[in-house]
């Protein structure tokens, strides 16, 4: 009799255990997209939409947004992105020369900004849109590479407001760590170097996520989920300018278990990942479909 009660104390102990884990994770679906930081990124977007080449370089150089009130979001880094991403699709000029600097306005734009003693806002901005005007589209010359990785690198170096925000970008949307014959590749200890420098922001938060896709893709699975565990219990969830944070993250595991036929677990990452987010529907058919 004292053996069964033991098993049955024992076995609601591992319930309890297996409860209180799960809880851990916040349902996304409580999470509400704030208005505001969703218009944003709409109005961007539409900033550029149907637009033809030249019509894209004029509406950069008229664009007057607003970093300072975004710099502590990861919204910032998501705006970056898409301008930048607005010069790729351009066609490429003879020997991989970025298509914007064909515009003697664009030139005149970055001879006036690229070397600027200046870091307010309007400034910052300014010297992103010049990083972002020496993107090619196709091949990446040394010139142009270093040019911006320079820009990036002295915001970060006269601007402690500033830093979190351009580091970010520095380490994994500029193609410098891209070039391991030149510098070491972007890899764990830049990120992690990264994440101890400017924790509890938002973008540290991100880092650690890119950190936990790394291991993942290194096949390091219990690292993986120790660190979108981690995540979880040091952060609040955030808009980032795509979906939400913790749905993001939920994402990952759900992706990880999925690779390990857990599908327990798959479903219920994928229950408590936001249905709001972009996506949600092709991404829960993608892991749940094949092993119903």
């Amino acid at each position: 009799m004292k053996k069964i009660i033991l098993i049955i104390i024992f076995t609601l102990f591992n319930i309890s255990v297996t409860y209180a884990k799960d809880n851990s994770y916040p349902d996304a679906n409580n999470f509400i997209y704030p208005e505001y930081e969703v218009k944003a990124i709409s109005d961007f977007k539409n900033s550029f939409k149907n637009l033809k080449f030249g019509e894209i370089v004029d509406a950069a150089l008229n664009l007057n947004y607003d970093i300072e009130k975004n710099k502590n979001k990861f919204l910032a880094v998501t705006t970056v992105i898409l301008l930048w991403k607005q010069f790729e699709i351009l066609p490429m000029q003879p020997y991989n020369k970025p298509f914007p600097l064909k515009f003697d306005k664009v030139n005149k734009f970055i001879e006036e900004n690229e070397n600027l003693k200046s870091y307010d806002g309007a400034s910052v901005w300014k010297k992103i849109l010049v990083w972002s005007f020496l993107k090619p589209s196709v091949g990446d010359p040394a010139i142009y590479r270093l040019r911006r990785h320079k820009l990036l690198l002295d915001i970060i170096e006269n601007s402690k407001e500033y830093a979190p925000l351009i580091s970010y970008v520095l380490i994994f949307n500029d193609e410098y760590y891209d070039y391991a014959d030149e510098h070491n590749k972007r890899d764990y200890e830049i990120i992690q170097e990264f994440i101890n420098k400017y924790p509890n922001t938002e973008f540290a938060a991100q880092a650690q996520l890119e950190l936990a896709s790394l291991y993942s893709s290194k096949g390091n699975r219990e690292k993986t989920i120790q660190l979108c565990e981690d995540l979880i219990k040091k952060y609040d969830n955030f808009y980032t300018g795509t979906s939400d944070f913790y749905s993001k993250t939920y994402g990952l595991l759900a992706y990880i278990y999925h690779k390990q036929n857990n599908m327990e677990k798959v479903t219920f990452f994928m229950d408590i990942y936001n249905k709001k987010a972009p996506y949600y529907e092709q991404i829960r058919k993608e892991f749940l479909a094949e092993k119903k």
